[in-house]
């Protein structure tokens, strides 16, 4: 955390009384999640926009402008939950050890010690440039989505603030972390196919 706020976060903009809110929110949500990780949630302000990432320790990061997008308490917790997904399923953790081997294989090859070091000092850049996969992406937003069913009866929070995060992306050039994602039509047909009701449901 202290290298990613060196790099890439600022101090948060956010009043107390909305930290107070969305913290209370959170930890009312993470309830719903038993896990040995001690689950956190920070506020920063970032160039990158908005976003939001989940630290193998549990700590989840979210940015001011990904909060200033949202309206109402259900899109925050469609994303809280994506990214409580990926602390449960250790997916930083399996990105990190899947790019550390890399690492690894040159120190072996070369016998350079000195990878170690370059290596601790590339974790945050891993988790920021880089992002999960495809597939990693699609289990977190499943996961977000039965969450979401089971408790409003519909996953249109989640879609509603997966379109707002493409749409503020227009134009611009996405970074790793955003364009490694399934692309928005894919991952609302996704949902749509997954938690649709039967054609013949009363509801």
């Amino acid at each position: 955390m202290e290298a990613l706020d060196e790099y890439f976060m600022e101090t948060s903009e956010l009043s107390e009384e909305d930290k107070d809110k969305y913290t209370t929110w959170f930890d009312e949500l993470k309830i719903d999640f038993p896990s040995d990780h001690d689950l956190e949630i920070n506020f920063r302000a970032s160039f990158m926009g908005p976003n939001a990432l989940a630290l193998p320790n549990g700590m989840i990061v979210i940015t001011d402008s990904l909060i200033e997008l949202m309206d109402d308490r259900e899109e925050f917790e469609a994303v809280m939950v994506h990214e409580i997904a990926h602390v449960l399923e250790r997916h930083s953790l399996q990105m990190v050890l899947r790019d550390a081997g890399v690492f690894i294989f040159v120190s072996v090859v070369l016998g350079d010690a000195s990878t170690v070091t370059t290596l601790s000092a590339s974790i945050p850049y891993m988790l920021v440039e880089n992002g999960y996969s495809r597939k990693i992406e699609s289990e977190a937003d499943l996961v977000s989505g039965q969450w979401l069913q089971s408790k409003y009866g519909s996953t249109e929070s989640l879609k509603s603030i997966l379109t707002k995060l493409y749409e503020s992306s227009e134009g611009a050039e996405l970074p790793e972390m955003i364009s490694t994602h399934p692309d928005l039509e894919n991952r609302i047909m996704l949902l749509e196919e997954t938690f649709s009701l039967p054609e013949d449901s009363e509801e």
